[in-house]
C-alpha cells in the first residue's frame, strides 16, 4: 500500500550543516571596537542629519529662499538615513568577516 502524506513516520531531522566550532552569531564572541566604533558613527550621523534637517527647516536661514532651505532640509534629514545604513551595513559585514576569519584561523579540536 503506498504511503499518503498524512502518515507520520520516524522521519530524521536534518542535522545542521555547521560545526559547533564555527562561531555563531547568536554566541557570545568579542567583536573588534572597530566595528563598535562604526556602528555609534551610524547612529550618530542619523541624529546629526534628522537634527540638522529639522534645524534647517525651522530656521529659515538669511538670504535663501524657502524653497531652498526646504530642499536642503529634506536633504540633510535623507542623507542621515541614508548614511546610517549605509554604515550599519559596512559594520555588518566587517562582524562577518571577522567571525568568519575567526572561524577560519581557530585551531580544530
Amino acid at each position: 500500500m503506498p504511503k499518503t502524506l498524512d502518515q507520520t513516520e520516524n522521519v530524521p531531522q536534518p542535522q545542521p550543516t555547521y560545526s559547533q566550532d564555527v562561531p555563531q552569531p547568536h554566541q557570545s564572541t568579542p567583536i573588534p571596537m572597530c566595528i563598535f566604533v562604526l556602528q555609534i558613527f551610524a547612529w550618530l550621523d542619523l541624529i546629526g542629519g534628522a537634527v540638522g534637517g529639522v534645524a534647517w527647516l525651522l530656521a529659515q536661514p538669511s538670504g535663501i529662499s524657502r524653497q531652498i532651505a526646504v530642499i536642503v532640509g529634506f536633504a540633510l534629514i535623507l542623507e542621515g538615513i541614508l548614511g546610517c545604513a549605509l554604515l550599519l551595513v559596512a559594520a555588518g559585514i566587517a562582524r562577518d568577516i571577522f567571525l568568519t576569519r575567526l572561524a577560519i584561523t581557530r585551531p580544530a579540536g
